[in-house]
């Protein structure tokens, strides 16, 4: 599937939930921007031709939009050693939709769960190699606010797909929109 057709994919769901809900009085409303680093590590890699390791330190963002009790969510994560071409390297966009778990006080803990296109890149033979697919991204976030809008948290996720399963746990900034009263 080309990347147009799975952004285009994506696009018609969020949108058709937008309007869907719109018709029923909901308003889609921008909610928090986060910005993180963390480590990152492939698992049930059986790789015998070369001694790529798909794990080290990432970089994520994500932006989310409330509509109701729902987040919506564009995820972006990839490994900060993508200048290494010797080592493995990864990608992932995502579209995850999530419910607000708990919240006390100034901790909020969120879930979230969708679809992604993810990219893996690695030498093999000396050849470099990218392959692609579809991922279903599961995440936590675990969040304390500092003031109203300005919050640190922590955010492990795993990303299933069909070329390397991944696991990363970020460490986060969080601005938060509390300009609108829920």
């Amino acid at each position: 599937m080309s990347t147009l057709k799975l952004k285009s994919a994506f696009m018609v769901v969020v949108f058709t939930v937008y309007f869907n809900n719109a018709q029923d009085g909901g308003v889609l409303r921008f909610s928090s921007l986060s910005l993180g680093v963390g480590v990152y590590d492939g698992f049930l890699i059986h790789d015998s031709y070369s001694e790529n390791e798909l794990n080290g330190s990432n970089l994520i963002a994500d932006l989310i939009f409330e509509l109701d009790d729902y987040f919506f969510a564009i995820y972006y994560g990839t490994s900060l050693n993508k200048l290494d071409l010797e080592k493995e390297v990864y990608s992932e966009i995502n579209l995850t939709i999530g419910l607000k778990f708990l919240e006390r006080g100034r901790f909020i803990l969120e879930g979230h769960a969708g679809l992604g296109y993810y990219t893996n890149k690695y030498i093999l033979f000396d050849t470099k190699v990218t392959t692609s697919t579809i991922g279903l991204p599961v995440r936590i976030k675990a969040n304390y606010f500092i003031t109203p809008n300005l919050g640190i948290g922590v955010n492990p996720n795993i990303t299933v797909n069909g070329i390397v399963p991944l696991i990363n746990v970020n460490f986060t900034l969080v601005y938060r929109n509390k300009t609108y009263d829920r």
